[in-house]
């Protein structure tokens, strides 16, 4: 689990994100699972696992037009506190 699932499930999305601002699928994904633990929009645990979402958006930073907004999901396991997953959603915890 962790980055190799995130790795294996959801580069494409990640990528695609990415290269809208000319930036590294890793970073996305740092800043996905940053922000989710940091200020989550939503936050739901239950026995096994956790579920937190969060909508960032991507600013160019020379005109200060957003480049995208989407809202990213981070599952985690509940008693580890452990990264499950981290992936581009529509959906809320």
């Amino acid at each position: 689990m962790g980055l190799e699932h995130i790795s294996d499930r959801h580069r494409s999305e990640f990528k695609t994100l990415a290269a809208m601002g000319n930036l590294q699928w890793q970073d996305i994904v740092h800043w996905a699972i940053y922000y989710n633990q940091k200020d989550p929009d939503h936050k739901k645990v239950n026995q096994s696992d956790g579920c937190r979402d969060r909508v960032l958006k991507l600013v160019n930073k020379r005109n200060g037009q957003v480049v995208w907004t989407t809202r990213f999901m981070l599952i985690y396991g509940a008693s580890t506190g452990r990264v499950v997953t981290v992936y581009p959603t529509s959906r809320v915890c």
